[in-house]
């Protein structure tokens, strides 16, 4: 691929396009759905409980908070959505929330 004279968004698209997004949801989806059945006595208060189906929007959302991870490093992953005044940076918690 030349990716001379291309955005870094255009790249993206190139590499990571709607069928590539699709089949990520499927898997995933697919996924939760055998890890319930395997697991069907989960506790009241299982945070597992709250899972919803993945949408694409939800998945690049997902690419795109990973993507920061790599240029916004932090000694834990929650601490990516931390407001303590030492790490809080706003931007994911603005992309998704942490438990999603």
């Amino acid at each position: 691929m030349n990716v001379e004279g291309k955005t870094e968004k255009e790249v993206y698209e190139c590499l990571v396009d709607k069928e590539v997004i699709g089949k990520m949801v499927k898997e995933t989806n697919d996924y939760a759905e055998q890890y319930f059945a395997a697991h069907p006595n989960l506790p009241k208060r299982s945070r597992v409980r709250k899972w919803k189906p993945v949408t694409d929007h939800e998945m690049e959302k997902w690419i795109a908070t990973t993507f920061l991870c790599a240029l916004n490093s932090r000694p834990r992953l929650n601490q990516q959505w931390s407001r303590h005044r030492l790490y809080a940076s706003g931007i994911f918690s603005a992309i998704m929330p942490r438990d999603r």
